[in-house]
């Protein structure tokens, strides 16, 4: 109506409220569409999280894969505690491990010689899933009878070797689908995991054990199911005689080949500490020294707590070879007159850092100041796929009461360390490996020739592909040979004496 009252309604009103009725529609529309939008948007995220729960539940294993070792987180309880309840079900007694240790190294373990009696103690004899061999030899690892990357080595297969040999099936209980073979090695796995947690407890394995062990589970893994136990175990048996023999015994004839033709006449070489390898290496360079006429000598760098340069230094003597004889601290003194510098390794790691024994960096970094080139003389089966660029993240810590000098050595026992126990702020630190960069080394010397430190992942995947081992029907070897050849060596010997008792 117009403000008179008599006209037609007002036309430009109407669609006003129109326009906002259909303005008013849309917004509506569109916070429903909004908030579908944010709905939907959270359930896709709840979604991914859900996928992504389960794809790490999926992957949980390769993740265990790729986890840390067990024997570097000593310092989680949790891991502890898993350690305890497999060797409770592996029938292993758990050797007790000191908590005095210097909060750098916390998550390594530390066995104190003290502890060896509670240890042996708790030891079952009767019905043990543990040869009294591995037993006797575990004894020796925590007595440090037996002590070298090589040695330790030789002896721990020597003692596996008894095992086989004295292995007798027993009645075990299997599922439906297992045959009788696999039955047997089973069995047979489970007894070498009980002894090799045991010779752990004794003390922790080295790299070159590692890959000894892996390659002898292998072997046992590999073996066809139509043959005879006692044709596996002559197939096992033969495996680890071809593993002294390819992998230590013929490597360090073949390195000596090597370097004896790089002495010249008047070297003087620096060593240090004592190493099977470096022995049998100087002693057969000073026979062929005589016989070309040349001479050379040698400087023995020794050190506390072990003093192992005495060792190497009574078998060069017994030989021979013209020795010197200096504590480390002399080293900066005597290195002027150094030609060449030979260190043994522990382990030569993937990123081509060299794991010796301790002492081994400090002469290197010696030697590079008055730019004396540096030989680490190491066989290829102590080549380790494992990373690592100091001493901390992974070692071996010895017992500290090693480096405590007994009163009747003390030249003024008043400043001694007898006490240090009840001292609750003094922690002793006695590590046994060392950690040396490949710029200090000038060349790696191994069997199949001189080469630089970074060539180690190279290496490692050609003897992946190369598969340098016997046929599953080849006899073993006259080792009567390898003996004669490691006259100078007794860990070899001693070994070859074992597999022919």
């Amino acid at each position: 109506m117009d403000p008179e009252g008599k006209g037609p309604p007002n036309r430009p009103e109407q669609s006003d409220k129109a326009k906002l009725k259909l303005q008013q529609r849309a917004e509506r529309k569109e916070a429903k569409r909004v908030e579908k939008a944010a709905k939907a948007e959270v359930a896709k995220e709840n979604k991914e999280v859900k996928a992504v729960g389960k794809e790490a539940k999926e992957t949980k294993v390769s993740k265990d894969v790729s986890r840390l070792p067990q024997n570097i987180q000593v310092d989680d309880a949790s891991v502890r505690k898993k350690v305890s309840k497999k060797l409770e079900k592996q029938n292993v007694p758990e050797r007790k491990a000191s908590d005095r240790k210097v909060g750098l190294f916390s998550h390594l373990y530390l066995y104190e010689k003290s502890s060896l009696k509670q240890f042996t103690s708790e030891l079952q004899l009767v019905n043990s899933p543990i040869h009294p061999a591995i037993i006797k030899l575990g004894l020796k690892y925590a007595e440090g009878r037996i002590s070298g990357s090589n040695a330790r080595c030789v002896a721990m297969l020597g003692a596996f070797r008894r095992v086989i040999v004295d292995y007798k099936p027993i009645d075990i209980k299997s599922g439906a689908r297992e045959t009788e073979f696999d039955k047997r090695k089973t069995e047979l796995d489970t007894i070498l995991k009980s002894c090799i947690s045991y010779l752990g407890q004794c003390r922790t394995k080295s790299l070159s054990m590692g890959n000894a062990i892996k390659y002898l589970k292998d072997k046992i893994n590999s073996l066809p199911s139509d043959i005879s136990v006692d044709e596996a175990k002559k197939r096992v048996v033969n495996s680890i005689d071809y593993y002294v023999q390819r992998s230590i015994t013929l490597p360090g004839s073949e390195i000596s080949n090597l370097v004896k033709g790089k002495i010249q006449n008047d070297d003087t070489i620096l060593l240090i500490g004592y190493s099977s390898l470096l022995r049998k290496i100087i002693i057969d360079a000073h026979l062929n020294a005589q016989k070309r006429d040349i001479s050379f000598r040698v400087i023995v760098v020794d050190s506390r707590p072990q003093f192992n340069g005495k060792v190497m230094l009574r078998h060069l003597v017994a030989a021979g070879v013209d020795c010197s004889y200096i504590l480390i601290n002399a080293i900066s003194y005597v290195m002027k007159e150094v030609s060449k510098v030979f260190l043994s390794a522990h382990a030569l790691l993937a990123n081509g850092h060299v794991l010796a024994p301790v002492g081994s960096a400090q002469v290197a970094l010696v030697a590079r100041a008055y730019n004396v080139p540096v030989l680490v003389l190491c066989e290829r089966h102590k080549f380790s796929e494992r990373t690592q660029t100091d001493a901390f993240v992974y070692n071996e810590l010895g017992d500290p009461d090693d480096l405590i000098l007994p009163a009747s050595k003390s030249r003024r026992p008043s400043i001694g360390l007898s006490s240090q126990r009840n001292n609750e702020n003094l922690f002793l630190l006695n590590f046994l490996y060392d950690v040396t960069p490949p710029e200090l080394i000038t060349m790696v010397v191994t069997e199949i020739g001189p080469m630089p430190c970074t060539s180690v992942p190279a290496v490692l995947r050609m003897r992946q592909a190369e598969g340098d081992e016997p046929d599953d029907g080849d006899e073993p070897e006259d080792k009567s040979d390898d003996k004669r050849e490691y006259k100078h060596d007794p860990d070899i010997v001693d070994y070859f004496a074992k597999c022919e008792d």
